[in-house]
């Protein structure tokens, strides 16, 4: 019982809560050394620890590169034998009915295009007008040293309802694309966001051997004058052990959803959400103590939950690596329509 419950909560020591709270907009482990006044290695000793049961994410803004990320649903029975290379991901969620969920990052001049390269008509799908994830900044939690314990509070978000209440605006968007290389740097950033340029360069050409070898003064001026441009801040996700709680969608549709999503994406047990026009999803791994809460927050907004409880299976079906970089010519997105064969 004591393991069961301890699964509940993400356990942090001071110094781990510490680096946690100064990595939003630090761009190195240095960066964090120096807000946190800890010494280099021990920031590094922490960044190696969190490693195995945290995610860190280096966020862009998709708007600058014309990129929307989209979840789509299928029905279980609708069979996906192959994705377009837009594709990220490829997973089962399991509700009262089974579905397949695509995750993709997809130039926004081609999304019908992407949309029409399935065989089968979607479910539903929700495009990422916004895309948020949890940060430390957003205030809906405290740290408990003497427990080193993270708690989400459930009341914050009333004292920004306004805020929370804009209305989602659809962007307008062109066939500009960033330049190949800084679209490998920003790729590699995504997860790997204190990792050196250097060694991401050498990941990516060791994924792709037609990538051209550079300087590393031609890689450092585009990260300094390209990268950084899209660059918004640094997320972090927090897991818990998946045994004890499961990953879940939330999926949300209704003249509210946007609110609702935007609240609890501020929650540390939710990671990531996307908000579409009176559509919107969230991910996370909320604990089975904050339920109440949460579903009392659902119940105050004009929303629908169609699909109903969603859990995500522990199998990856299928992760991709995103080689955006092969989809750009002379600063244009161009589309390639290139199959990839589903293994499941």
């Amino acid at each position: 019982m004591k393991i069961m419950t301890q699964c509940n909560f993400v356990k942090l020591n001071a110094k781990e809560w510490t680096f946690i709270e100064a990595l939003e907009y630090s761009l190195s482990l240095k960066d964090i050394s120096k807000i946190t006044k800890l010494p280099y290695s021990v920031v590094y000793r922490i960044y190696q620890r969190l490693k195995s049961r945290a995610s860190f994410y280096f966020m862009t803004d998709f708007k600058k590169m014309n990129l929307i990320p989209l979840y789509i649903f299928f029905n279980s029975d609708q069979k996906i034998n192959y994705v377009n290379s837009f594709t990220v991901s490829l997973r089962k969620v399991y509700g009262s009915k089974t579905y397949n969920v695509i995750y993709a990052m997809v130039p926004y001049v081609y999304y019908d295009e992407y949309i029409r390269s399935f065989s089968s008509e979607p479910v539903t799908i929700i495009k990422g007008l916004e895309t948020v994830k949890w940060r430390p900044s957003y205030g809906s939690c405290i740290y408990f040293p003497y427990k080193k314990v993270l708690l989400p509070v459930f009341n914050t978000w009333l004292n920004n309802i306004e805020e929370l209440s804009r209305p989602v605006v659809d962007w307008p968007y062109s066939f500009d694309a960033p330049d190949p290389i800084d679209l490998a740097i920003i790729l590699g950033k995504q997860k790997h966001p204190y990792d050196s340029i250097l060694s991401i360069i050498r990941r990516i050409r060791k994924y792709d051997s037609s990538f051209p070898i550079l300087s590393k003064q031609t890689i450092s001026y585009h990260y300094r004058n390209h990268v950084l441009k899209y660059w918004l801040y640094n997320a972090v996700n927090l897991y818990l052990n998946s045994v004890c709680v499961p990953f879940r969608l939330f999926y949300f549709e209704g003249p509210e959803a946007h609110i609702v999503a935007r609240i609890l994406v501020k929650f540390p047990s939710f990671y990531r959400a996307l908000i579409d026009k009176e559509k919107a999803i969230v991910f996370g791994q909320p604990p089975g103590y904050v339920f109440e809460n949460i579903y009392r927050i659902i119940s105050m907004f004009d929303v629908e939950m169609p699909l109903g409880d969603l859990i995500l299976s522990l199998e990856n079906m299928r992760r991709l690596i995103k080689p955006l970089w092969r989809f750009v010519e002379n600063k244009k997105w161009i589309w390639r329509d290139i199959k990839i064969k589903v293994k499941n």
